[in-house]
């Protein structure tokens, strides 16, 4: 593929747009916390408020929602931290025997804060953002840097007092908005499944349609599932707090069985006299939709509408069934018996939508509540465990760490172009050390989309900076104007990085001369911006570069050891069925989803930081869509399979087994490199031999064969990663069934 054709694939990720509303309050906020200082110190004179002005935009940028304890002990932690970073960067930074290491050692402890949480990676690139302004301007005395110290402390009080006094305070709002945020999204993949897509990926002639419903299912699950635990950590809860955790349950139980619903309606194949039967699933599955919908929207406002009517049921679909009375057809016993599971699942549904409508009708109530059973969180009333400070930190700094050897890249790479701007002599030079504090990534794909969207942003907001510069010369007006572009900037931060780029770079180049605009800046901001972009990727590049593939197997051989145990654990469950075991396929069920949530997104970093080739993309799509399939089919199986040491028991307890020893090898294969051992005989068709068919249900043998096939693509898919497509057409000779096995599950 030529260069000029690979280009476009390039820097498509770069110009994404996330398909989010701005954050306008978030905005306004921000802009209050910058313009604010910068008012009261052109009043009175006191140009040294800058750094107020400083602390307020990035304390705001720190807001990251959740939990109002969380949010504060973040802002705090960047007020103290902030503070004293001003004040000894402001005293050894005209020195650069002190100054240079002493950058190196903050930019490399501060990039460490993403081992913590995103949040604290945030704070720790603030600091270091912090350091860098101060350096830069050398105090002339012990006074002067106190002085700064004391600004970013008002500053960043200032921000406080607007995120977390100011606007409504309410514990639990965060907790809430993110439940019925859950809702909505899990009302969206109801939808899917209620319009035939299955919910699940699709394959046709090589070409792949990937539905990312499910995927934003498990993400805002997990979003919710860290406020709530944030919000109750270190208290006893009750009332509301409980109830919200109900919701949160009945959520991701939901899910799960929408989950089996969509893998058994598409285990069962066309048929004319079954149509009816599954237009009334399809209804009752809107229906559930609609319900999810109605209750997301009192858990948002706290409204006190009743529980909403529960108008579908499994019901319709055991009506429909009539029409198979006396088809003669061999698919009829397939049929009937799927969409009997498909209404038993439904009323469970109706059961976790009436269950789901009281609790939310009742969030304001005080009385304890009873968790769902299979609940994956805290027991209600029983405090968190506290989380381990020492722990994430003592492995960052392990042998081998990819947390360090990107910690080490950002301090090497800063204190160069720190090193660069001098040497230089450029003006404004730390514009150039922060555009590679702000561009370095740990992936060189993801270095490289944010270097292309600071540098398309910078570029377009130099621009709009030299034509406000010409244009405007009242200081009054010029602080308007910044307010409305710190507004804004900090508003379409969600949406695209290099849309916030574009309106912060005239808010700061304007602020940098609120006295005598000069459009000069503007350019001055675009040539450091570039020369600070090339910087970063040259340091990506050069400094112990990690590949995207070699990260793409990590994950994949991860998400494939968390299939393994999922399917260990129900095989489990099957033999000794309980609610423990059931908890634990619970949680084992979430983490196969969190680990195929890491390798998709490692996934898109791989394809941004080079396209794929066909013969490469192909087999890895398949993997991550089969990994996720398999996952489903399990699922159904635990909802189909009878309790009791049935054959059925047992036909799945074997096969789940023997695909949990499939699933070890294909993981440490992949982690290897090397080719996966062929499937064990019979294993693609769900372990089932001729003589244990006949005591087996249609519709779970149907779901072991489905299973089974699925195992198999997904083991085929591997052998051509790690092969070739020679060694994997000489593996799929040796087992004919997988040769079907993409058009058949």
């Amino acid at each position: 593929m030529a260069l000029t054709d690979r280009l476009p694939e390039r820097f498509q990720p770069a110009l994404k747009v996330a398909p989010v509303r701005p954050a306008y309050a978030a905005g306004f906020r921000a802009a209050m916390a910058t313009v604010a200082p910068l008012i009261v110190g052109y009043l009175f004179g006191e140009p040294e408020v800058v750094w107020a002005s400083l602390a307020g935009f990035s304390v705001s940028l720190t807001d990251r929602g959740g939990p109002y304890g969380a949010r504060a002990a973040a802002m705090g932690s960047l007020l103290v931290a902030g503070a004293v970073a001003a004040v000894l960067a402001g005293l050894t930074g005209a020195s650069p025997w002190t100054g240079i290491p002493l950058l190196f050692l903050v930019a490399t402890l501060t990039s460490l804060g993403r081992v913590y949480s995103v949040t604290a990676g945030v704070v720790g690139s603030s600091i270091a953002v912090v350091w860098l302004v101060s350096m830069a301007l050398p105090a002339a005395s012990l006074a002067e840097a106190l002085g700064r110290g004391l600004y970013f402390v008002l500053g960043a009080l200032w921000a406080m007092a607007l995120s977390l006094v100011l606007w409504p305070i309410n514990p639990y709002r965060p907790a809430r908005l993110d439940v019925a945020l859950c809702y909505r999204v899990l009302s969206t993949y109801a939808s899917s499944v209620a319009g035939g897509k299955g919910g699940h990926e699709h394959q046709a002639t090589g070409e792949y349609v990937v539905f990312a419903d499910r995927a934003l299912v498990r993400e805002t699950l997990e979003a919710a599932r860290a406020t709530l635990v944030g919000m109750r950590r270190g208290r006893q809860e009750g009332g509301r707090g409980e109830r919200l955790l109900v919701l949160l349950e009945i959520a991701d139980q939901s899910f799960a069985t929408l989950l089996a619903l969509g893998e058994v309606l598409d285990s069962v194949p066309p048929f004319a006299a079954a149509e009816p039967a599954r237009d009334a699933a399809r209804r009752a599955i809107a229906g559930f939709a609609s319900t999810l919908q109605y209750v997301a929207r009192i858990a948002a406002d706290e409204s006190r509408a009743p529980p909403p009517f529960i108008g579908w049921s499994g019901a319709g679909v055991r009506a429909a069934l009539s029409a198979l009375d006396g088809v003669p057809s061999d698919g009829v016993a397939l049929a009937r018996a799927a969409y009997e599971q498909a209404a038993r699942l439904l009323d469970q549904l109706g059961e976790f939508a009436t269950a789901a409508g009281e609790t939310a009708a009742t969030l304001e109530q005080k009385a304890a509540v009873v968790a769902v059973p299979g609940s994956v969180l805290p027991e209600p009333g029983v405090a968190s465990t506290p989380v381990s400070l020492v722990a994430p930190l003592r492995e960052a700094l392990s042998r081998d760490s990819v947390a360090l050897m990107h910690a080490l890249r950002v301090g090497i790479t800063t204190t160069a172009a720190a090193l660069v701007a001098s040497q230089l002599g450029l003006s404004r030079g730390y514009w150039v050390t922060l555009t590679v504090l702000v561009v370095l990534q740990p992936q060189s794909g993801a270095t490289f989309i944010k270097a292309v969207q600071r540098v398309v942003g910078t570029v377009l907001g130099g621009v709009i900076a030299a034509a406000i510069a010409l244009a405007v010369h009242d200081t009054w007006w010029i602080l308007a104007v910044v307010f409305v572009l710190a507004t804004v900037s900090v508003a379409v931060l969600p949406i695209n990085y290099a849309v916030f780029s574009m309106f912060l770079t005239p808010t700061f180049v304007l602020l940098a001369e609120v006295n005598a605009a000069d459009w000069h800046l503007a350019n001055l901001r675009i040539v450091n911006t570039l020369i600070g972009g090339v910087l970063a990727l040259l340091g990506t590049r050069l400094l112990w570069p990690r590949s995207g593939r070699a990260q793409l197997e990590g994950e994949i051989a991860t998400s494939l050891a968390r299939l393994r145990d999922y399917l260990a654990t129900i095989a489990a469950y099957e033999r000794e069925a309980g609610e423990q075991r059931l908890r634990e396929i619970a949680v084992a069920r979430r983490e196969v989803g969190l680990a195929a949530l890491n390798a998709e997104a490692t996934f898109q970093w791989r394809l941004g930081e080079a396209p794929m080739a066909t013969s490469r993309l192909e087999p890895v799509m398949a993997v991550l869509t089969y990994t996720r399939r398999l996952a489903a089919a399990a699922t159904a199986l635990t909802t189909t399979a009878p309790r009791g040491g049935s054959p059925g028991s047992a036909a799945v307890a074997a096969f789940a087994a023997a695909a949990a020893v499939a699933l070890d090898d294909l993981s440490s294969a992949t982690a290897e490199g090397r080719l996966p051992a062929p499937l064990p005989a019979g294993l693609d068709r769900g372990g089932l031999t001729t003589e244990a068919e006949g005591g087996i249900e249609p519709l779970l043998r149907a779901q072991l064969v489905r299973a089974g096939r699925q195992l198999a693509t997904l083991h085929s898919a591997l052998t051509r990663i790690a092969g070739g497509a020679a060694a994997a057409d000489a593996a799929t000779m040796s087992r004919p069934s997988a040769v079907t096995a993409a058009a058949g599950s």
